[in-house]
């Protein structure tokens, strides 16, 4: 928000985020930057964090802030596990919190999403690296010296099928 330095409160002389804004960047940090809104998963650590925070936000404060759509499906989420999370019921929050647990009690749901989320993953990796060789003159450059230094394409390409192939094996374990 806008507010952010303008809502700083001060610990020991030094400036912090306040309470809203800690529990609005904890949730938005795990559910966008780590991605637990795409997966469809939780966090420990986001989960302490907020409960932590939460601790010191008064009700009418929480009750806005859930208004935040992140806010309200991390919160729905948590809820699962522990009862202090407060939600507002909603059809996303509540399709989050059916997938989460159609996960725990069909594990094989997790590992078909991951193997789709891979799948897509490398074509997305794919189409950036085709796009990026038709029309970036500095791409195609840089790829043309690594291989001249590689002296053969296949070890790359054989490297990055591998990598992937290895993050695939890892969540169908």
């Amino acid at each position: 928000t806008k507010n952010i330095l303008k809502n700083k409160i001060f610990k020991y002389n030094y400036p912090i985020l306040s309470y809203q804004d800690m529990i609005l960047h904890n949730a938005l940090s795990y559910q966008i930057n780590d991605k637990g809104n795409l997966y469809g998963t939780y966090g420990i650590k986001n989960m302490f964090e907020s409960l932590q925070i939460i601790k010191k936000i008064d009700n009418k404060t929480l009750k806005h802030l859930i208004k935040n759509n992140h806010l309200n499906i991390n919160f729905a989420i948590n809820n699962l596990f522990l009862k202090e999370f407060k939600y507002k019921n909603t059809l996303i929050s509540n399709l989050q919190r059916l997938r989460l647990l159609l996960f725990f009690k069909l594990k094989f749901l997790f590992k078909i999403q991951n193997i789709i989320f891979s799948i897509f993953t490398i074509l997305k990796l794919l189409f950036r690296r085709i796009y990026n060789l038709t029309f970036s003159k500095s791409y195609r450059l840089e790829k043309r010296s690594s291989i001249i230094n590689k002296k053969n394409i296949t070890p790359w390409i054989k490297k990055e099928i591998e990598q992937h192939l290895r993050n695939l094996n890892r969540d169908l374990i």
